[in-house]
């Protein structure tokens, strides 16, 4: 089922439960920002339990001779890169810094066996060593948090039925902390929707447990 929880419905519910529904002591626009800040927080703990939440795919055509590439705008951090060759879709390995030297001067120039191109993520891009031949590559990466701009703006469709009420709960402990009111039983109240979302989240595919993996091999027998 899909989420159907608006900007406008967040500010309410986050009104209603700390009792400011009729004052703008503070106001939508400091309750909107609270939300997303909030949602966030939330997508945050969505990825750290389980990633695959916010996958996303970017193909890329591989130019010859250009080694470096801009990444996505909503980019928070790679999953993995793969190229095809040949029909075959390889994992292409990720080099660590201090091997940059060593794989700059690899003498493959085409992808096969040990594949003879890596990659790396350097600020905002993507970049392969040695140079690389022209091929299709494709990037896997968990996408950043999208904050909610207009009233009818649905929450992230990702995000399941209820667990929204961890942004409510949070942005009325931030309006009660600004009036100085307790916010102690609002953050009591986030702190076990946190653990609960915690422990639904990582067992998001339950059907069997993480099992060890083959990483000395990047063809599509490995």
């Amino acid at each position: 089922m899909s989420n159907s929880t608006t900007l406008a419905n967040m500010r309410v519910r986050a009104r209603r439960a700390a009792d400011m529904d009729q004052t703008q002591f503070v106001t939508d626009n400091e309750v909107n920002d609270w939300v997303n800040a909030s949602l966030s927080e939330l997508h945050d703990i969505m990825v750290m339990s389980f990633e695959d939440y916010y996958e996303k795919e970017l193909t890329i055509n591989v130019i010859a001779g250009q080694d470096t590439y801009l990444l996505p705008l909503d980019f928070l951090k790679a999953q993995g890169v793969d190229a095809n060759v040949g029909g075959i879709t390889y994992s292409v390995p990720r080099y660590m810094a201090s091997e940059r030297n060593v794989y700059k001067s690899f003498p493959g120039t085409a992808f096969g066996g040990v594949l003879g191109m890596y990659y790396r993520i350097v600020g905002n891009e993507l970049r392969f060593i040695p140079t690389p031949v022209a091929t299709v590559a494709t990037l896997r990466y968990i996408r950043q948090f999208q904050p909610l701009v207009t009233d009818t703006d649905l929450v992230d469709q990702v995000i399941p039925q209820g667990w929204e009420e961890y942004s409510v709960v949070d942005v009325a402990a931030r309006m009660a902390i600004k009036e100085e009111s307790d916010a102690g039983p609002f953050i009591q109240q986030k702190e076990s929707l946190s653990s609960r979302i915690m422990a639904a989240a990582e067992t998001r595919d339950a059907q069997e447990p993480y099992r060890v993996t083959d990483v000395t091999s990047n063809g599509w027998w490995g």
